[in-house]
């Protein structure tokens, strides 16, 4: 009995994880982005990284504060867009 139970449980799961990656795969094919929204946009951060270049008195937790996000944030997307 424990055994029948174990297989269609499998097969539950296993028909789950199935539609879950189909249903994300026709999302992408849309052109949808999954996710979380980035909190700073192209433009934030390189006005982010010009005002540490140019500006000798612009710290990181500055520039944070004045974006209403957190410093490790800040370096989060610096760091992305570097790569990038």
């Amino acid at each position: 009995m424990y055994q029948i139970r174990n297989v269609f449980s499998e097969l539950e799961r296993n028909l789950i994880s199935e539609g879950t990656k189909a249903g994300m795969e026709a999302v992408r094919k849309r052109g949808s982005k999954l996710g979380r929204p980035r909190k700073l946009d192209n433009k934030q951060i390189m006005w982010a990284k010009c005002e540490l270049e140019n500006n000798p008195k612009a710290t990181k937790t500055f520039i944070a504060k004045t974006l209403n996000i957190s410093a490790k944030t800040l370096n989060r997307a610096l760091n992305l867009s570097e790569v990038a």
